[in-house]
């Protein structure tokens, strides 16, 4: 069965298109510790911490305010919601106002809002009655995530921006850093100094990042490497910037592969992965990651098996051998006429992968549908099993669920 391969096999997946603040930029011009904190200007306020804060207004000297970049479709949504208005209460004596921003329309949260949680007796039921605490918006026009994310080359979400005291930046990053640094500008005693120094390196490799984004959307992929080896160079004494962009350079160098495997053009597409492999010795194993989905896409199972067989023997990562084993045990279980070998090499794969991570229930789960797939349903069974005992259900709820059917059909066979 042959499935599409899609040029977001390589999708660097760094920033939003949108970002263009140039990586040369000089360090003022970058929104980072120390700058002046942009006013909120958003289209549409949902709750303004009961009454307590002035939206118009511009950032109150003496008062401190967590900005919280979030949306209701990214990671831990509810859990990050809620702990931003559980420190809205705990902190509001403090002189802390916190902002939850998110760029969605409206009506879209607002329908997040009406969710009702499994809470304790006494305590809010719903979403929007425990928002009612601290200061909410939404930026449709994307103004203030300009302002902010874009103008400070951030994109993950939830982001922090802490804004201290005298209304400048004191700390921005991920949410989950925020209490330490908070805790000491609230004391007085934060080192705003040392915190710009270590941010703006992380922002102009994220500025970097975002220029290479762009250029692999417009599908440039020379000038994509230009700005690539234009970072490379401003942190060639960066020995982690330094790894970052060359891992990224390889990716978007792989990516023409992949444009010629879409186009059919498999030889050529084969041709140029051996040679960034040559190339590129200390990235193998993601080049033979991508030169084997090209080699499935194209039905070039001959080619495949040795490839896995030696991946099995040279890459020493579970996770990925488990995903080689679960494609084809995917592209292969309505297909009859399947090669064998190629199932056997997914079958060795899972197998390698086991031994390399003996506890892992979604290892077990691939080598139990692939015992399956070769007519063992009490091997299959006796290994769902064991991944029954190891799961985690909120990670991977269809291990037990499978558990099931495998009994089922052991049981309708046996009548």
């Amino acid at each position: 069965m042959k499935t599409k391969l899609l040029s977001a096999v390589l999708s660097i997946g760094l920033v939003s298109s949108k970002l263009l603040v140039a990586q040369d930029s000089k360090p003022e011009e970058i929104l980072t510790v120390g700058s002046k904190a942009p006013a909120i200007v958003a289209e549409h306020w949902l709750t303004k911490g009961d009454g307590q804060f002035n939206a118009d207004a511009e950032f109150q000297t003496g008062k401190v305010y967590v900005i919280a970049f979030w949306g209701t479709q990214s990671p831990g949504s509810i859990q990050n919601f809620v702990a931003f208005a559980q420190l809205q209460k705990q902190l509001a004596a403090h002189g802390v106002q916190v902002i939850v921003l998110s760029e969605e329309p409206l009506d879209v949260v607002e329908r997040f809002l009406e969710q009702t949680l499994p809470v304790k007796e006494g305590e809010p039921p719903t979403l929007k009655q425990i928002a009612s605490s601290v200061n909410l918006a939404t930026d449709p026009d994307r103004s203030v995530v300009e302002t902010y994310m874009e103008a400070s080359g951030q994109f993950t979400l939830p982001t922090v921006f802490i804004v201290g005291k005298d209304g400048a930046i004191d700390w921005l990053g991920p949410a989950a850093g925020v209490s330490g640094p908070l805790g000491e500008v609230l004391q007085d005693i934060w080192d705003r100094r040392s915190a710009k120094a270590v941010s703006l390196q992380s922002q102009r490799r994220s500025m970097v990042l975002s220029k290479v984004n762009r250029e692999m959307k417009d599908g440039d992929t020379v000038a994509a490497l230009a700005e690539l080896d234009k970072g490379l160079k401003a942190f060639e004494r960066d020995a982690e910037a330094t790894a970052q962009l060359q891992a990224v350079r390889v990716r978007v160098e792989m990516f023409p592969a992949t444009k010629l495997a879409e186009e059919g053009k498999y030889p050529e597409a084969i041709e140029l992965m051996d040679d960034l492999a040559v190339k590129y010795p200390k990235h193998i194993g993601e080049i033979s990651q991508i030169k084997l989905s090209i080699l499935l896409n194209g039905e070039l199972y001959d080619q495949a098996v040795p490839l896995i067989d030696l991946m099995i023997a040279k890459l020493p990562n579970p996770i990925a051998l488990n995903q080689i084993a679960w494609r084809i045990y995917e592209q292969s279980k309505d297909d009859d006429k399947y090669p064998a070998t190629l199932l056997a090499s997914a079958a060795a794969a899972a197998k390698k992968a086991l031994e390399l991570a003996p506890r892992e229930a979604g290892i077990m789960d691939t080598c139990a549908h692939l015992l399956h797939r070769s007519g063992d349903l009490d091997a299959a069974i006796e290994m769902q099993t064991k991944a029954s005992l190891f799961v985690d259900e909120k990670t991977n709820p269809g291990v037990k669920p499978y558990l099931e059917q495998l009994k089922q059909e052991k049981e309708a066979a046996s009548k």
